[in-house]
């Protein structure tokens, strides 16, 4: 099972990637949130965190990435994306054909296996 080490200056978490739905750079420290619904916050610079995570999670603007096995609704009319009652994200135009080509690969990828 593959996980994601955050730590900050009171604690540290290993958070097992299946139960994060995003992460968000909120007011300067990067916010981990969790399907369970407990949030973890950290200094950790996105740009470094992205590079360790897995083709399913993807950037949809400067300041957040999803995991695609989390999204509930993706409304490009609208440029939003949906991960729960909650959580709700902006998608940034000049990232919109690459998120389209994540979605579409991630699907075909589910396909394959038989999800």
């Amino acid at each position: 099972m593959e996980q994601l080490f955050l730590r900050n200056e009171t604690s540290a978490a290993n958070i097992p990637l299946e139960r994060i739905l995003s992460l968000e750079v909120k007011d300067y420290y990067l916010v981990c949130h969790t399907v369970c619904g407990k949030d973890f916050c950290c200094s950790k610079p996105l740009n470094e965190i992205e590079g360790e995570l897995p083709p399913y999670f993807i950037r949809i603007n400067r300041n957040t990435i999803v995991n695609l096995q989390k999204v509930r609704l993706v409304d490009f009319k609208e440029r939003t994306i949906f991960m729960n009652e909650k959580l709700a994200y902006q998608l940034a135009v000049r990232r919109m054909k690459a998120i389209r080509k994540a979605i579409n690969e991630y699907e075909a990828f589910r396909r394959d296996i038989g999800e």
